[in-house]
């Protein structure tokens, strides 16, 4: 029987989408999104939740090529169940601002997962907006929260209406942290 050859395919490198218009990426960006990627919204705790758009692949290469034009993300090396498995990786874009840059670029192109897409981009403009609190307590809640270390934290919630429960109690706990240590 005569060996019929292998078709020559070309080796991907960083530069493999050089020559494309960006409209041409991103188009194809859009598909391979939809067949091999995801976007997780993970709830961690009840106050905390992370956003994540990637796509997870064993050629690393076109990965690495993706990250490059895009500008986003980063490229983590996947541990698999057993030494048989091929290498894989995942290519993350975790960062709110990144999804939504490349929410941008990619949104007009897909097709099928479209209003899944829309909708993970909902939720996490909706969880955005109710996390916009203050970092930095100012010197006058301070010494509203220290003045009346003696009440439980449900009585103080209506002293800082722009705080939250695990917000005060977290400026409490620094704060016997540093009686404590004064002792």
């Amino acid at each position: 029987r005569p060996r019929v050859p292998k078709p020559r395919v070309p080796k991907m490198n960083v530069l493999f989408f050089s020559g494309w218009t960006d409209e041409q990426f991103y188009i194809w960006l859009a598909a391979f999104w939809e067949g091999e990627g995801a976007f997780y919204f993970s709830k961690i705790s009840k106050l905390h939740r992370y956003a994540n758009l990637n796509i997870t692949q064993c050629n690393y290469e076109i990965l690495e090529a993706i990250k490059n034009k895009t500008g986003l993300g980063r490229i983590c090396k996947m541990s698999r169940g057993t030494k048989n498995h091929r290498p894989c990786w995942r290519w993350i874009v975790g960062k709110r601002e990144d999804i939504f840059t490349l929410s941008r670029f990619i949104l007009p192109f897909l097709t099928f997962k479209k209003d899944f897409f829309e909708e993970r981009l909902s939720q996490i403009k909706e969880y955005s907006r109710s996390c916009e609190y203050r970092v930095r307590w100012t010197k006058e809640e301070k010494s509203i929260l220290f003045n009346n270390d003696n009440l439980p934290i449900p009585k103080l919630l209506p002293l800082f209406p722009d705080r939250n429960y695990a917000s005060v109690n977290g400026a409490r706990y620094h704060y016997m942290r540093k009686l404590c240590k004064s002792v």
